[in-house]
């Protein structure tokens, strides 16, 4: 009778071993399985990271671009202090001399200087500069650049406004990259 009742726990106990051993297994491959699903969500979310950093990069330079070259000294006295200015009295009064040459021949030169000196080998550039409203008012703009720069794709476009008496002119730089 021991015999027997040793016989049944022995059965008991080797059918808990087999039961732990395949919780085992199965905590074993859901652990793994985790493991790698989280590494292939890591990767998934790496990869797409990367060009929206590229994208990112190409327009914070863009903008940067744009405002550095509105902002620097042309060399020139008032009204032509800025490139902002020399804009501005460009397109308002291009008549008008600064020192002894007129606005709109100092905006072309040292617009096109700055941007070149600045811009990446492999960019191009086209800058417009027209009224706010153009599409509705009219009128003239000034374009700086190669304008097939604006039907190339990826381009990058910066905007600035400039606030001037008696127009408020709207500056747009599109880059293209390659």
């Amino acid at each position: 009778m021991a015999n027997a009742h040793n016989q049944n726990l022995n059965m008991s106990h080797s059918r808990s071993m087999g039961s732990s051993r395949t919780k085992g297994q199965m905590s074993m491959m859901v652990f793994a399985l985790g493991v790698v699903f989280f590494i292939m969500l890591g990767i998934f979310l790496f990869t797409s990271n990367i060009k929206s950093k590229d994208t990112d990069y190409v327009n914070m330079y863009v903008h940067n671009l744009l405002l550095s070259t509105m902002r620097t000294s042309t060399g020139y006295g008032h009204p032509c202090i800025s490139v902002s200015d020399t804009i501005s009295c460009a397109y308002l009064t291009p008549n008008r001399l600064c020192g002894t040459e007129k606005c709109s021949d100092i905006v072309q030169r040292v617009t096109e200087s700055i941007i070149e000196r600045a811009i990446k080998p492999n960019y191009g550039y086209f800058i417009i500069v027209e009224p706010e409203n153009w599409d509705i008012v009219g009128g003239e703009r000034i374009t700086m650049g190669d304008p097939d720069t604006e039907s190339k794709r990826p381009h990058y476009v910066a905007n600035e406004k400039i606030l001037a008496y008696g127009s408020n002119l709207r500056i747009e730089l599109i880059i293209t990259t390659g």
